[in-house]
């Protein structure tokens, strides 16, 4: 999809992202955190990264914060996994844990799972 102005004065941010994209191809983990305010242009920022690398393989998650969730700075991150297992508010903290351990099932062992377990976010999900 293009966009129907073209990027100005953005081309320093933007092949800071290609870069950063170009390490991560290479196995380099990266992470970027783009912030700001209203209105400078961060959204538009990121529909450039996107149609520059629509073409080549890759996963996009797409996580935004909401004012509502000021509370909960992992609020998006645990409603994707919330979605990702099923975990709804009629199940019991038991069948909330049973989801995410089949979900994560390599990624959790005998010291994560109390973590887990006690996490408010999950056991009085909204």
């Amino acid at each position: 999809m293009e966009a129907p102005y073209p990027l100005i004065g953005r081309t320093i941010e933007l092949s800071l992202f290609l870069d950063r994209w170009q390490k991560v191809k290479e196995a380099e983990g990266q992470v970027i955190l783009l912030s700001g305010i209203p209105g400078v242009g961060k959204s538009r920022l990121i529909h450039e990264l996107k149609s520059s690398i629509q073409h080549e393989p890759h996963f996009l998650l797409s996580h935004q914060c909401s004012s509502y969730h000021s509370q909960s700075a992992f609020f998006p991150i645990i409603e994707q996994i919330k979605q990702a297992t099923q975990v709804t508010t009629r199940d019991s903290n038991a069948n909330k844990l049973s989801k995410i351990k089949a979900y994560f099932a390599n990624a959790i062992d005998d010291s994560t799972e109390p973590a887990l377990a006690d996490r408010q976010s999950f056991v009085n999900s909204h």
